[in-house]
């Protein structure tokens, strides 16, 4: 049974019957194709098509209410994002990493001064995407994934290159 949130109590019945009504002919039917579209969607606004924000912000709490309505009432924020967590978080993370590998392969091959500069441009992009429709359960994950992907791996090629930091340390000395 979906517990009831005090303000529903005077219409606990019916709403619990509205809630498995909606999990079981939408969410069920949708949940698991909904995030292909979403990832679809945040891959286009990472390549520069806009996308209607509050759309997305939506979606993407539908899952986290979903979660909410159907976890008991004495359970922990974790057991309420679980849906969230499975069906969208950790494949997003995934795809963002993935994402990043590619396009850093890309990246790579401009300058040092020039990488850092297209490195702070999508992370201040993912920064953005956060605040406007990612869960603030996964801001931590995410800007770890996007740093590790942009910086992390790659500082002692980006440092080493003949455009490098210690080349234009090296020759000003």
């Amino acid at each position: 049974p979906i517990p009831c949130v005090p303000w529903q109590s005077q219409t606990s019945g019916q709403y619990q019957r509205r809630v498995h009504g909606y999990n079981d002919i939408v969410y069920q039917r949708f949940k698991t194709a909904l995030p292909d579209v979403i990832f679809n969607m945040i891959t286009n606004e990472r390549g520069g098509v806009d996308i209607d924000r509050e759309l997305m912000r939506n979606t993407i709490d539908s899952f986290v209410n979903m979660g909410q309505h159907l976890a008991p009432p004495e359970a922990g924020e974790d057991h309420k994002l679980e849906i969230y967590n499975q069906l969208f978080e950790r494949d997003f993370i995934d795809k963002t990493r993935i994402w990043y590998q590619q396009k850093t392969q890309e990246w790579k091959n401009e300058s040092t001064p020039e990488y850092l500069k297209i490195a702070d441009q999508q992370y201040t992009s993912e920064e953005d995407r956060l605040i406007a429709y990612v869960h603030k359960s996964t801001y931590d994950r995410l800007r770890e994934t996007v740093l590790n992907e942009l910086l992390m791996k790659h500082q002692d090629e980006l440092l080493d290159k003949p455009t490098g930091l210690a080349r234009m340390f090296n020759t000003s000395a």
